[in-house]
């Protein structure tokens, strides 16, 4: 008899136990990344693991530096459980503090929180006139983050010899130096000069190179590969913000690079032409036809150019020779 109230017992505790183990409660988060780091922002991607059970009602991530105020920012999705982001405004050789987010009626649950530090910035001399130039770490390239100035002479509308400031037609470097055009802008070169004109340690950068970089801010590798305007929104990661210098506002320009590209316009010599809406860099390549590559941005179009330019005279960005 007592087995049998024993047996009994058994069949009544098993029969009060749940048969769903369904889980209820705030989301859960994995996966937290980062996928582009740069020096003034930061790419974030997360996973929701598990709903909750509930539809999710806003996710993205927050960030505080060492200071510890907290700043927030929604993310997108792809249809997927994927979501992520661009964090824009972002001190270089900085260290952050970020974790992904996500909400639902029961509540907002957190991932595990990961340090990053974006990437250097910092100055360098040119030894051979003392100038002092800005350059930005930009994945494992260091670029100049300004246009070169270096002006040992200058063409005349009369004697093309390579080197030019926009609007300028005589031959004095010393009045060129005193040009708006020249301590915005630098010079244009010739492609002929600008292969040997960049700093020592520092070389124009080939078309390769080029691409490496537009892969480091972000640019899918198949897309930084193909010719003619690619990279839709990329120009923004690598233009100068506001319209103090490109004409019209692009509110998408976010220079979170901070390679600060400018209107440089170009020179055909002997005249200028297009200051304010475009620039295009010089690299090192040539097509099968011998013309230079380069690489470009306008005011009027999205993207980034890669492509074969007319003109004589164009701004040259140097890239640090690797050690």
């Amino acid at each position: 008899m007592k087995l049998k109230i024993r047996d009994s017992l058994f069949i009544v505790i098993i029969s009060i136990i749940p048969f769903s183990c369904e889980r209820t409660g705030p989301p859960v988060i994995k996966d937290l990344s980062f996928k582009v780091i740069l020096a003034g922002g930061i790419q974030c991607s997360a996973i929701v693991q598990d709903d909750g059970g509930f539809k999710i009602d806003d996710y993205g991530f927050s960030w505080r530096s060492e200071e510890g105020i907290e700043f927030k920012k929604n993310a997108y999705s792809f249809g997927t459980n994927t979501f992520q982001c661009w964090i824009f405004g972002l001190l270089p050789n900085t260290k952050y503090y970020i974790r992904a987010y996500a909400r639902n009626e029961k509540g907002i649950s957190y991932s595990t929180e990961e340090e990053i530090t974006t990437s250097n910035y910092g100055t360098f001399m040119d030894n051979r006139d003392d100038r002092i130039y800005k350059w930005v770490e930009i994945g494992n390239q260091i670029w100049m983050a300004e246009n070169l100035c270096y002006i040992p002479y200058l063409s005349s509308s009369q004697n093309d010899t390579g080197i030019y400031v926009y609007n300028y037609i005589s031959s004095s470097t010393i009045e060129a130096q005193l040009t708006k055009e020249f301590k915005t802008y630098g010079c244009l070169y010739g492609w002929k000069v600008a292969l040997n004109i960049c700093p020592e340690g520092w070389h124009l950068p080939s078309e390769d190179e080029w691409i490496e970089m537009n892969i480091a801010i972000g640019m899918p590798s198949d897309e930084a590969k193909k010719f003619d305007w690619r990279g839709n929104y990329f120009d923004n990661f690598i233009k100068e913000t506001g319209n103090e210098h490109w004409k019209g506002d692009d509110p998408g320009a976010n220079n979170c690079s901070l390679f600060t590209a400018l209107p440089s316009g170009y020179c055909d010599f002997p005249i200028f032409l297009n200051m304010g809406s475009e620039t295009f860099f010089w690299s090192s390549s040539t097509s099968i036809y011998n013309q230079p590559r380069v690489f470009g941005l306008k005011s009027s179009v999205d993207g980034i150019a890669r492509t074969l330019f007319g003109g004589v005279g164009h701004p040259v960005r140097c890239l640090k020779n690797k050690e």
